[in-house]
């Protein structure tokens, strides 16, 4: 199936994503085997209790401090100041305890980094008044990743059995409970034996939804560079706007191998990290992409007719004319009965706009809150009518737009009064009984219409995006009727 997506294009050391993107046709899947989607990394939280149970590793005189390879981003936070206690400060400064284990000047999975709080007597971790800090929280990486650490109590040290991008976090807490900033580093492991890590490609169809739509992202076009290695997985993980962490699973409409189909049910932004992983156990880059979930919006028109005074033909209150008429009648005592029961003029009861089979139209443009189009969306049309509840769908084209403009068969399709176009007779179709149409269009030479006043409702996902009252004709019949009496070969009868 052919799929226009949206190729991002990101960074990979600073996981931020960029504001230019191109459309591109995924046709070609770059994956021969169906991928499977795993949750993310098993992250946990390491706390300084945690710590005390590692091995001590002392760390050689003059280290070398390395910056190369390693992001490094301080991400403050609402913090509660009580008797004018500022936040302490959290930082790091890295060395690498074994520099033969790097390949290029790249970490390996047996490069043995040593994470810094402080260091011969210089603190890259302190608190401004003094306080004491009593605990910390290492996140982002998993126990089995933490080796040890280092004598003095100036810090801890790393090792990544899996080759994979990371993002470790530090923060730390004072004595008076006020928690630090939180510093964030962003570095890669590359494997040791050789390998090289995948590369991962994603492209989506929009980043901008409202709540429900589909969203499609591929990963066809990610790949791996060595000889006879396959992508064998792929990895996810959904940051929400309050932080909470969860996987491409938890939205997932359907997975195709090559990509997948999700929808977010809640307004909001969340953030998509997703990486593949080659038959080596090595992980590519995370691709990380925002997505903003906003509410619809919807411009709306629905198209009729405003010709409702005739002179050549009656608008009949037909209960009235029911109540009256004992269904034997000739010409002229149905013309009387019109008459008496009509004028020519329009009903003031029923609303203004009038819908018929060959002449409705419903159109429009969804958008989201701030004017994105909503693309290869459905639109719901409904109407109550007098013997059934209209429905039709019609989808966005790619800029949002829509219409609906039936023939006079599909009309009465979606009345769902019929389900095959041969059982329609326009002769005489739809709902003739009059037990639920007041007014009717009565004329002995054009036959009689019957009319059903209601509200058209138009919605986007289960949203009502536009409703208004319409007139609807509900039948037709070529046979004039009026009252309880029918014309049928010339004859004036019963019905």
């Amino acid at each position: 199936m052919k799929r226009l997506l949206i190729k991002l294009m990101v960074s990979l050391l600073s996981l931020t994503l960029l504001s230019t993107m191109t459309v591109f046709a995924a046709d070609t899947i770059g994956v021969s085997n169906p991928l499977e989607i795993e949750s993310s990394i098993a992250e946990q939280t390491i706390n300084a209790a945690t710590l005390q149970d590692y091995s001590k590793i002392s760390i050689p005189d003059e280290p070398n401090f390395v910056s190369a390879g390693i992001d490094t981003q301080t991400i403050s936070q609402d913090i509660t100041i009580m008797d004018d206690n500022q936040a302490p400060v959290a930082d790091l400064r890295v060395t690498v305890l074994n520099p033969d284990s790097m390949v290029n000047g790249n970490f390996t999975t047996e490069t043995q980094i040593a994470w810094l709080w402080s260091y011969n007597g210089e603190n890259f971790t302190y608190d401004p008044d003094g306080d004491t800090i009593t605990n910390m929280s290492i996140g982002g990486i998993s126990n089995s990743d933490l080796v040890g650490t280092l004598t003095g109590n100036i810090g801890f040290v790393t090792q990544f059995q899996t080759a994979a991008q990371y993002q470790l976090t530090f923060q730390v807490q004072d004595s008076r409970g006020a928690w630090s900033n939180v510093a964030k580093y962003t570095f890669s492991i590359e494997p040791a034996d050789g390998n090289t890590r995948p590369v991962c490609q994603i492209g989506i169809t929009s980043n901008t939804l409202i709540p429900g739509q589909l969203m499609m992202i591929s990963w066809a076009n990610s790949y791996d560079n060595d000889a006879g290695d396959a992508l064998t997985s792929v990895g996810s993980k959904i940051i929400t706007d309050d932080g909470t962490v969860t996987s491409l699973n938890d939205y997932l409409v359907e997975n195709d191998g090559s990509g997948c189909v999700v929808k977010f049910e809640e307004t909001g932004t969340y953030e998509i990290w997703i990486r593949v992983c080659d038959s080596h156990n090595a992980w590519s880059n995370w691709f990380v992409f925002t997505v903003t979930v906003e509410n619809v919006k919807a411009d709306v028109t629905v198209t009729g007719t405003y010709e409702g005074a005739t002179s050549r033909g009656y608008w009949v209150d037909n209960f009235k004319a029911k109540s009256i008429d004992s269904g034997a009648i000739c010409e002229e005592d149905a013309i009387k009965l019109a008459e008496l029961c009509g004028s020519h003029s329009y009903p003031s009861a029923l609303p203004d706009k009038m819908l018929f089979d060959n002449s409705i139209e419903v159109s429009g443009r969804v958008t989201t809150a701030s004017g994105a189009p909503v693309a290869n969306t459905g639109v719901n049309i409904k109407m109550p009518l007098s013997f059934s509840t209209f429905y039709a769908t019609v989808y966005t084209d790619s800029n949002g737009y829509f219409s609906y403009e039936p023939t006079a068969t599909q009309f009465w399709l979606d009345t769902n009064m019929y389900q095959d176009p041969d059982q329609i007779d326009f002769l005489s179709v739809g709902d003739r009984l009059g037990d639920k149409t007041q007014y009717i269009y009565f004329s002995t030479d054009l036959g009689t219409s019957f009319f059903y006043p209601t509200t058209i409702s138009v919605f986007v996902k289960d949203q009502l995006v536009h409703s208004e009252r319409v007139t609807c004709e509900v039948g037709y019949s070529k046979e004039p009727r009026i009252g309880n009496s029918i014309c049928h070969n010339g004859q004036w009868g019963g019905l």
